[in-house]
Order: structure tokens, then sequence, then C-alpha cells
């Protein structure tokens, strides 16, 4: 549903779901809404879906046997930053936020729930015991690039509802 923060006006519905269905961004211009949706094998297919509703979602990741989701756009609307199952766990994998088959991985040591810094130069990452790493990376022209990365403080680990923590618009705190 879509409803005004200020809890003026009525709520729209945007989309009715069979199955479960978890928001996790919108885009920097509010057209579309990233979701983890859940398919009839209880895995999970990272989607889209358009803010004002009246379209069906459009699958942007999924894998025949793992799931793949916690989507989250770049500052600047072009990449989508999210998490699947690899040979070694968990990783980190960034997509051009229009769709396609191109991808660059960004962890191979294990690792959910991206966050992208406010100025799209960095992604952090939580891996399963809690650490935060930075990921330096580089989105400026057609290509992505990764350019290693440096241990962050320790949270509360991530589970299956998400990570415990958020970067602070101004860069410099943790919430």
């Amino acid at each position: 549903m879509r409803r005004p923060v200020e809890g003026r006006g009525g709520a729209t519905v945007v989309y009715e779901f069979e199955r479960l269905a978890y928001p996790t961004d919108v885009d920097p211009e509010d057209r579309a809404l990233l979701l983890d949706i859940e398919r009839a094998d209880g895995r999970i297919d990272l989607c889209r879906i358009p803010t004002d509703g009246g379209a069906e979602p459009e699958v942007l990741v999924t894998r025949e046997d793992v799931s793949a989701g916690g989507g989250r756009y770049s500052p600047d609307g072009r990449w989508i930053a999210y998490h699947t199952q690899t040979v070694s766990g968990w990783d980190i994998f960034v997509i051009p936020s229009e769709g396609g088959d191109r991808k660059w991985q960004v962890t191979t040591d294990g690792a959910v729930y991206p966050h992208w810094s406010l100025e799209g130069t960095e992604i952090w990452v939580t891996h399963f015991s809690g650490t935060l790493h930075i990921v330096n990376v580089d989105g400026e022209s057609d290509t992505f690039r990764v350019h290693g990365s440096r241990q962050g403080p320790t949270v509360t680990s991530p589970d299956g509802s998400g990570s415990y923590y958020d970067l602070h618009p101004d860069g410099t705190h943790l919430l």
C-alpha cells in the first residue's frame, strides 16, 4: 500500500500479493519499489513494481535453486546491490537498475544486506558474525568497479528479518 507519511489522505493499494512480499527500497525518484517476493518453493526473488501501481511485479533476479533479495538502489538510482546464495554461502552483487544480464560480484566471503553510502562510493555489507565491511566501489561509468574493502565495526548479526543497522545520511554515524 502507498500512504502519505503524515497520515492525511487515504492509502492506495499498489499491488496485492498471494505470497509474502517484503519491501527493501524505493528508487531515488519514487517511481519503483524493490521487493523480496516469496516463490511457491519458499525461495525469494528480487522484484520491482511501480509505486503508482497498475503493473505486475518485474522479476530482476531469480535463480532456480536459491534465493536472491535485499535489494538497495544506489543514491543516483543507476545500480541495485543485492545478496544471493553462492557456492561460498551468501554474497553481494550489483546489477544495472534497468535490469538485464550484467552483474558484478562485490563480495566473495559471505555477506548480506547491502547499504550504499550517501555518495554511492561505498557499499556496507554485513557478515553473519556481525562484522561490517565497507567495500569501495565506482559506478560512474557504464561499468561497475570494486576497489577493495576495509573492516568496519561489529553490529548485531543479521538474520532472515534483515540487518539491524543503517547508515545515517551524514555518512559518519550508524543507527
